[in-house]
């Protein structure tokens, strides 16, 4: 267990705190840390997609939710997009690996 400081009033406050700082320090996108948070960021595209391809992506987000692995602004922007047609599978693959070959390198760099 950890000593909590005293500038924070909750363990809330301090993991949050700790987030940001641990995101900036890695230059990383933010996380979300729930299926609530996931959703929030799909409900942005909700008047751009059919009520069919909408439901789609939602049904994706909460099955990797299950797993605890919730989906980020960038996960879900290629999940619409796929949707819509503008890029393909294959395309999306291609941007899962090249961004975490971009992730790699940048954590080559800075170990």
């Amino acid at each position: 267990m950890y000593n909590n400081d005293a500038k924070f009033q909750t363990d809330y406050e301090y993991n949050h705190s700790l987030d940001a700082y641990m995101q900036e320090s890695y230059k990383m996108p933010y996380q979300p840390k729930s299926l609530n948070e996931s959703l929030a960021i799909l409900k942005e595209y909700k008047d751009t997609l059919s009520n069919d391809k909408y439901a789609s992506i939602e049904s994706t987000i909460r099955g990797q939710a299950i797993a605890h692995h919730y989906c980020d602004r960038e996960d879900i922007d290629r999940l619409v997009r796929l949707a819509k047609d503008e890029i393909t599978y294959e395309e999306g693959k291609k941007e899962i690996f090249e961004s975490i070959e971009k992730m790699l390198e940048h954590n080559r760099r800075n170990n």
